[in-house]
């Protein structure tokens, strides 16, 4: 038996009381047999074709099981944590191949002619990313989701390639460093020509220019931008300089109190020994210092694709961005995202020369040509 709804229980216990007062009484009229009520219908969330085409990928990423990096910035624990954030959200395994940018180089080239590529993404130096797209090694990411979002870059992610292989994750501010247990505030340069001085001769390590791209990097927007000229390069070859492999290589030389400064580290490499506390400072210069980015593209004919453009999008999220700049000590290029570098290395100059994209392609050229070697090097 159906129950009454309330209200019609009451209107008939109304009705049944007057009839008892009447002297005529009135034939009650039977309660309307409630309808049953349609659930509400939920709205249909619709997928765009861009949404199921990512969403394919992740799940073709999930089957390849593995990403593998080549890569000279996520070594030791900054690895560790990236790999492990990755396998967090996605369940793929993450292997890091660190090592030296030219030696990257030289690999991919040897893999792609045998045709035994083990790499599916790389990050390093500007111009060994743009050297690596110019071999025909990198393919375009511009579809990706993350670079479908508007406004929230701090600067554009494409700065370096406006065909969209080249990525830029992170920016880095390129300076003299001093040990300030070695230097006095009073003798630390001022201007790029205070290089020059004969107090620094033989007291200065920079990565040597046959394998590290850092000094193209700095000094060929500077050349660029006629602050300094070719013969203030081949004045400061003069100074005797220490050459190591890269940059690294020059913050072990300074934490080890070993020479007093670089005439240009890179501020992404220095806050690792900075965040140990090693007394390191970049230094401003009169005209002006150098701005870059740290590039990274996904790798062509790789062996896992889907999972090297699904690790590319995650780097460049805010969870991705979040990671790299906390495990690296690095600027984050996102808005809205903590900056992880030590305050000790953010530099705060009168004057930032930012590195165009012909500058980039300049010192990738001029890398590739040795343009420094007969300067600096007997």
């Amino acid at each position: 038996m159906k129950k009454l709804p309330l209200a019609a229980t009451v209107f008939s216990v109304v009705l049944l009381l007057a009839a008892a007062c009447s002297p005529t009484p009135a034939p009650v009229p039977a309660p309307a047999t409630p309808q049953p009520q349609a659930a509400p219908r939920q709205p249909t969330q619709a997928v765009s074709p861009a949404d199921a085409a990512w969403q394919k990928v992740i799940e073709a990423a999930r089957k390849e099981g593995k990403v593998t990096l080549y890569s000279f910035n996520f070594t030791g624990d900054i690895g560790v944590a990236i790999a492990r954030a990755f396998k967090e959200r996605y369940g793929i395994t993450v292997d890091i191949v660190t090592g030296r940018g030219a030696e990257f180089l030289e690999r991919l080239k040897v893999e792609y002619r045998i045709g035994q590529v083990m790499a599916d993404f790389t990050e390093g130096s500007q111009t060994h990313m743009i050297n690596i797209k110019r071999a025909g090694q990198s393919v375009s990411v511009a579809d990706l989701p993350a670079f479908q979002e508007g406004n929230v870059w701090e600067m554009d992610p494409f700065v370096l390639d406006p065909e969209r292989h080249v990525i830029s994750y992170t920016y880095s501010v390129r300076s003299p460093f001093v040990h300030t247990d070695l230097v006095k505030p009073a003798d630390e340069p001022r201007s790029w020509k205070d290089l020059l001085d004969p107090r620094w001769k033989g007291k200065m390590v920079i990565g040597d220019p046959v394998l590290s791209s850092t000094p193209y990097l700095n000094f060929i927007p500077l050349l660029n931008q006629k602050a300094l000229d070719v013969e203030y390069m081949r004045a400061l070859g003069r100074q005797e300089m220490r050459f190591v492999t890269g940059d690294r290589q020059v913050g072990e030389v300074l934490s080890r109190k070993e020479m007093p400064m670089t005439p240009v580290g890179t501020s992404l490499v220095i806050a690792d020994f900075a965040r140990e506390g090693v007394p390191v400072k970049p230094l401003d210069m009169a005209e002006g210092l150098v701005v870059g980015t740290v590039g990274a593209v996904v790798l062509a004919k790789s062996p896992h694709p889907n999972a090297g453009k699904l690790f590319m999008n995650w780097l460049m999220s805010a969870e991705g961005q979040n990671v790299v700049s906390q495990a690296k000590a690095t600027p984050p290029i996102r808005k809205g995202v903590p900056d992880g570098s030590p305050p000790s290395v953010r530099v705060k100059a009168k004057k930032f020369i930012p590195t165009s994209t012909e500058d980039a392609e300049d010192a990738a050229t001029k890398f590739s040509d040795k343009f420094l070697v007969p300067l600096w090097k007997k």
